[in-house]
């Protein structure tokens, strides 16, 4: 039984045009976007505004179609002192060598708009700098090496993350960017001899390869910078574009920031690289070449724009069942009854075929199983479709993510630090480690750290000194500015944060005695409804989730002010916390106002709310 709905988006993007729905969240939108990709035949980008929603989209697609068919092509640091590649540009190089090398392959990219902020390389220039290796095979060494550069790999002495490569007189060894592994490659004057694989921990080598295909180290080592990643993508490719509006509002605020960062580097004098960035007319009209779905959650927010299809989808979170087998049979009665395709997502084999025996029992043929990994159900009066995921049956999960609760000592030691680490000394600020060196001052030769401060200062500094150095450590994902030597800046940084804290400290001193004085409303104890509604969170909660939820709620439970922060990394469990102080709150005949900073927020709380409060 197909669709209607989603048969005549299919179509509709066939004929070339593009297609405009609102409405979607959760797991409705995974499974509607996983069911265009899976109607096309290559390639599927989603362009979304935050990196929270691009992380829950891989995550999701990951569940259901394998990790190894998911990119992420997110927003690349714009540092224009630095060494080491991030973890985010391995990703973008990635997904643009997977898009080069394997042209037909099946994949879905998830990209944000900071990622397609900063124009790159061609895909020609790509292919140009790609070095392809094969066993048996001449190549001259200068010539390779020669290569390796141009493409953008450093030559270091032990290869130990993407972009590295190492010589040992007729032995290479090198991390191709966009690869899991490293290679060694030994050669026999210029025949390359032996190609093998290697382990980063142990240098043994492993498994052996017949070729090796590297790719540029950096999308910006070309001569020229003039491409996006729309340009890697076949023009038959669909774009699902998520909330349009939301996302050129963000292009405008990052390209502010960039080109504040970037007059403030050609200010100090540093060396940079100016990146040749896109804006609004340009990604239009980048657009224009391919299949497109806009879509924005509120219908009021949709972009102005040319489409041959519009449609709302409305959708609700899927009811709990909870082992109450009884109300699910009695549910999917409702649903064949009503016409609907009901489908029932379980990944355990026994499960699910007790619940086949048993639905065939009391008649109920129109029921599919199927075994694809969603988080929850779901049932849509648009789609006419009804979706029970196993946790829906089941009950909670267990913890999505775990965080470590260590906390790193500030200070270092010598065997910590690598090479283009980011570093605080005590007096003088912010530096680049490069190395430990030896200098002879008097006949003695002592071990020095060398230390890279704002254009060509340098600083030694005695190892015996360690202590006055500390780790960079910042809320931001952006690189420090880097401090000038002999001048007064960072001792008025300094100055200024002192004065700060203390004005800070002062402000709280006033602000705590006040509030000494002010008596609040204590809440009641919690009520049964309240344990019913704690019960259906779906998740199993940790440990510091649950002491959250206790002190929140102690603090409402007393006449004094509530005065506390709640803190955690993204998927962590905040928004729970929330809900339950919500829920307390309306127990008591209160209402609770919600403020978030942007517009996706609110609308990403609003759903989470109306489907815990339904």
């Amino acid at each position: 039984m197909k669709l209607a709905l989603l048969e005549s988006i299919n179509n509709c993007l066939e004929s070339g045009q593009n297609v405009l729905l609102s409405g979607l969240s959760g797991t409705a939108r995974s499974f509607v976007l996983r069911e265009i990709w899976k109607s096309g035949a290559g390639r599927f980008l989603c362009i979304v505004a935050s990196e929270e929603l691009a992380y829950d989209l891989a995550q999701e697609f990951g569940n259901l179609v394998g990790k190894d068919r998911v990119d992420l092509f997110l927003e690349r640091d714009f540092v224009f002192m630095k060494e080491n590649t991030t973890q985010v540009e391995v990703q973008r190089l990635a997904a643009l060598h997977d898009l080069i090398l394997h042209p037909r392959r099946r994949s879905i990219i998830i990209a944000t708009m900071g990622g397609l902020l900063y124009k790159i390389i061609s895909p020609r220039q790509f292919q140009q700098l790609t070095i392809k290796l094969e066993l048996g095979q001449d190549y001259p060494g200068h010539d390779l090496l020669h290569g390796l550069i141009r493409a953008g790999y450093e030559r270091v002495d032990t290869v130990t993350r993407p972009g590295h490569f190492s010589v040992r007189g007729g032995i290479i060894d090198i991390f191709p960017a966009g690869d899991r592994e490293p290679y060694r490659l030994e050669f026999f004057g210029d025949t390359l001899d032996a190609l093998r694989r290697f382990d980063l921990d142990t240098q043994r080598s492993a498994k052996s390869e017949a070729q090796v295909r590297i790719g540029p180290a950096d999308e910006l080592s070309g001569d020229k910078t003039e491409s996006t990643l729309l340009d890697y993508l076949p023009a038959s490719c669909p774009i699902f574009f998520d909330e349009p509006r939301e996302c050129y509002r963000l292009l405008e605020r990052l390209t502010r920031r960039y080109l504040g960062f970037a007059k403030e580097a050609r200010r100090d004098g540093g060396d940079h690289r100016e990146l040749s960035l896109i804006d609004r007319g340009f990604m239009i009209n980048a657009l224009v070449p391919h299949h497109l779905i806009y879509h924005s959650f509120f219908p009021g927010n949709i972009p102005q724009v040319q489409v041959g299809l519009y449609e709302h989808i409305s959708q609700r979170e899927m009811e709990p069942f909870h082992h109450r087998h009884e109300s699910l049979y009695e549910r999917l009665q409702e649903w064949c009854a009503g016409g609907y395709l009901v489908q029932l997502a379980v990944q355990k084999e026994r499960l699910r075929e007790e619940l086949r025996t048993e639905t065939l029992n009391r008649g109920l043929s129109g029921v599919q199983f199927i075994p694809d990994n969603y988080e929850r159900g779901f049932i849509s009066q648009s789609l006419h479709l009804a979706l029970v995921a196993q946790q829906d049956i089941l009950g909670k999960r267990g913890p999505r993510r775990t965080k470590s609760k260590a906390t790193p000592d500030p200070r270092i030691l010598v065997e910590d630090l690598q090479r283009g680490d980011y570093v605080v000394h005590e007096h003088y600020g912010v530096g680049i480690f490069r190395g430990v060196t030896q200098v002879e001052t008097d006949g003695v030769t002592r071990e020095y750290l060398l230390l890279q401060y704002a254009g060509t200062d340098k600083l030694y500094l005695p190892v015996d000194k360690l202590d006055l150095l500390y780790r960079y450590s910042s809320s931001g994902d952006r690189e420090p500015r880097l401090s000038k030597l002999g001048g007064t800046e960072w001792e008025r940084t300094r100055h200024r944060v002192i004065q700060s804290i203390q004005e800070m400290a002062e402000e709280l001193l006033r602000l705590y005695a006040l509030r000494a004085t002010v008596e609040g409303h204590a809440f009641s104890q919690d009520t049964p409804w309240q344990a019913q509604f704690e019960d259906e969170f779906p998740y199993q909660e940790t440990p510091d989730q649950l002491k959250a939820i206790r002190d929140v709620k102690r603090d409402m439970e007393t006449p004094k002010p509530m005065d506390r922060l709640v803190c955690g990394d993204v998927g962590y469990g905040k928004t729970e916390v929330a809900l339950r102080a919500a829920f307390k709150a309306i127990m008591d005949s209160k209402q609770v106002a919600i403020l978030v900073p942007t517009t996706i927020l609110a609308e990403q709380h609003y759903d989470t709310f109306t489907r815990r409060f339904q």
